[in-house]
C-alpha cells in the first residue's frame, strides 16, 4: 500500500486479503468449479432446460446471500475484536475503524452476489420462459449492482454493532465454534439482525415507493430512477448515522468484556 492515504484503506485491504487465508475461500472456489461443471453439462445437453434450472438456482443463492450473507462473511470486527488491544493502539478514530471493517466484509459479500447474478444472467440467455427481455435483464442487474453494496454495508454495520454491544452473543475470532452452544449464539444474533435489517430497509423503501407512485403519472419511467436515488440516499444516511454511533461504542468498549467473550468455556 501507499505509505500515505486514508487509514481506512489499510484496514479495508487487510481484511480483504484475510479472506484469501480463510477456509471459506476454498469453499467458494469449490462452488465455482461445480457451477462451471454444470455449465459444461448445459452446453452438452438440453440448453433450454439447463438454462431455466441454473439461472433460477444461481439467482436463488444470490437472494439467500442477501439475507444470510452478513452472518457468514466475517472478515470484520467479529474477527478482529479478539485483538482489540492492538486495534486501540492504532491512531485511528472509532468511526473509521467501524466503517472500514464493515466495508471490507460488504465488499466480499457483494462480489459473491454479483458473481452469482452474472452467471444467472448468462444462463438465462438460453431460457425460453422468462418474461423479461435480455436488455431488461441486463438493466435489472445493473440496478441491483447499484443498490446491493448499500444494503450489504448496512447489514454488516448491524452485525458489527451486535458484536460491539453484546460481544458474548457473537462468536468472536476468525473461526466459528460448533456445537449446541454455537447454535444458540447464532440464533441469538440472527433474529435481532433480521428484525433490525427489515426495519432499516422499510423507511427508505417506503419513501422510494411513495415517490415512484406520485411521480410515475407525471414523468413516467424516470420516476423509478428518482425512487432508486431516494432509496440509496436513505440507506446512505442510515449508514452514516450508524457509523458515527458505533464508532463511539467502539471507543468506549471495555476490552475485558471482549476477553470474557473470547475465553474458552
Amino acid at each position: 500500500l501507499d505509505p500515505e492515504g486514508h487509514p481506512a484503506m489499510a484496514i479495508l485491504w487487510k481484511n480483504i486479503v484475510a479472506v484469501g487465508r480463510a477456509r471459506n475461500l476454498r469453499r467458494m472456489a469449490l462452488i465455482g468449479l461445480l457451477t462451471a461443471a454444470v455449465f459444461v453439462a448445459m452446453l452438452a445437453g438440453d440448453t433450454q432446460q439447463w438454462g431455466n434450472l441454473l439461472s433460477g438456482l444461481l439467482a436463488g443463492w444470490a437472494g439467500v446471500l442477501l439475507v444470510f450473507g452478513p452472518l457468514w462473511v466475517r472478515n470484520d470486527l467479529r474477527s478482529d475484536l479478539s485483538y482489540i488491544d492492538v486495534l486501540r493502539a492504532y491512531p485511528i478514530g472509532g468511526a473509521t475503524v467501524v466503517g472500514a471493517e464493515a466495508a471490507a466484509s460488504a465488499a466480499v459479500l457483494t462480489a459473491a452476489q454479483l458473481g452469482l447474478l452474472g452467471l444467472a444472467l448468462v444462463a438465462s440467455l438460453s431460457a425460453v420462459d422468462i418474461a423479461l427481455s435480455v436488455p431488461a435483464r441486463g438493466a435489472l442487474l445493473a440496478a441491483i449492482a447499484l443498490v446491493l453494496p448499500a444494503i450489504n454495508f448496512l447489514g454488516m454495520l448491524i452485525q458489527n454493532g451486535i458484536a460491539l454491544l453484546f460481544p458474548a452473543w457473537v462468536t468472536l475470532g476468525p473461526r466459528r465454534r460448533g456445537g449446541v452452544e454455537a447454535l444458540g449464539q447464532s440464533l441469538l444474533s440472527t433474529m435481532p439482525y433480521l428484525v433490525l435489517l427489515t426495519l432499516a430497509l422499510a423507511a427508505p423503501a417506503a419513501v422510494a415507493t411513495g415517490a415512484a407512485s406520485l411521480l410515475d403519472p407525471l414523468i413516467g419511467t424516470p420516476a423509478y430512477v428518482v425512487a432508486a436515488g431516494l432509496f440509496f440516499a436513505g440507506l446512505a444516511l442510515e449508514g452514516f448515522l450508524l457509523i458515527e454511533w458505533l464508532g463511539g461504542v467502539y471507543e468506549r468498549l471495555d476490552p475485558s468484556a471482549v476477553e470474557l467473550a473470547t475465553r474458552p468455556a
